[in-house]
């Protein structure tokens, strides 16, 4: 049986959690999170390893940390083997970057799915958290280097995938060759094993009463400055370009060659220093998360 990890790239706030927990709502899937995190903790919660089964005597993260970074995915198939799907929503550019290089010559295939939320929304959760400042850089900086480093992938808009869950996940199995059920996207009806990502979409696991997808809107003191940043992304050559990366690519349009994604993205594309420089940044931010220091 063909073994499959999907990797789920997007910025902060993606909804790459929801649509890894999507996709893992499956028997022979098996939904990781943001699966970095057990290696390259950012934040003192990540030097937990509980797992968010809720069963306090689940082990299996402990077990497989034991087998280091390049052998994660290895390891997972090898202690479930009836698995076919593993997906990891670790949108860090350096994992993704090392994963495809550990896993060149495996018997695993890696398929990669871009996940993006519209700049104006990017813009809006930025702001409601208090650091609207650098949005725009940020939102750029990261889909020009996933385009550097992700030799061929398919998006998905996340306001696409909200507002029509079954048909924009039937597109994305066929795709991935998955099989699709009704009511997949409702992955809350299953136990899954994640260790870290959205708390809003994990929570929803253990939340009571009626559960929903979420729909994003954007909240009313926000108007203030929308028309503001609307006319700034309208205007904006490099945003607009990613943009159109981006809608050529996604799931429901028709599939591009390799050579063809390659000679549209090239000139968005940036030195890849640039993913060593953050690499670095991330291990010292680990040693320091590691050492209490912050």
């Amino acid at each position: 049986m063909k073994k499959i990890v999907i990797m789920i790239g997007g910025t902060g706030r993606s909804g790459s959690t929801m649509l890894d927990l999507m996709l893992g709502n499956a028997n022979n899937a098996f939904s990781c999170g943001e699966l970095y995190g057990l290696f390259r903790p950012q934040k003192r919660s990540e030097l937990s390893l509980r797992c968010n089964c809720n069963n306090p005597e689940c082990s299996i993260w402990h077990v497989i940390k034991y087998y280091g970074e390049a052998n994660v995915y290895k390891a997972l198939f090898e202690k479930i083997p009836d698995l076919k799907f593993i997906i990891d929503s670790s949108k860090s550019l350096a994992w993704v970057r090392d994963q495809i290089k550990y896993n060149k010559n495996s018997f695993i295939e890696l398929k990669h799915i871009l996940i993006w939320k519209e700049p104006l929304n990017f813009a809006h959760s930025r702001w409601k958290r208090g650091a609207l400042k650098g949005w725009r850089k940020s939102w750029a900086n990261y889909h020009r280097g996933y385009f550097t480093i992700v030799p061929f992938f398919r998006s998905i808009k996340l306001e696409d995938l909200t507002s029509s869950p079954s048909y924009k996940l039937k597109s994305l199995c066929k795709y991935l060759q998955m099989e699709y059920f009704p009511g997949k996207e409702c992955y809350w009806k299953k136990k899954h094993h994640i260790i870290f990502g959205s708390k809003t979409a994990i929570d929803l696991l253990y939340k009571n009463g009626e559960k929903r997808i979420y729909q994003y809107t954007r909240n009313g003191e926000f108007q203030g400055i929308e028309s503001r940043l609307k006319e700034i992304i309208d205007n904006d050559e490099e945003i607009q370009k990613i943009l159109q990366v981006l809608k050529i690519t996604d799931i429901n349009q028709p599939l591009l060659s390799r050579e063809e994604l390659q000679h549209i993205i090239m000139p968005l594309q940036i030195n890849p220093l640039w993913i060593d420089f953050e690499k670095i940044r991330q291990c010292l931010k680990t040693f320091a998360v590691k050492c209490r220091i912050i």
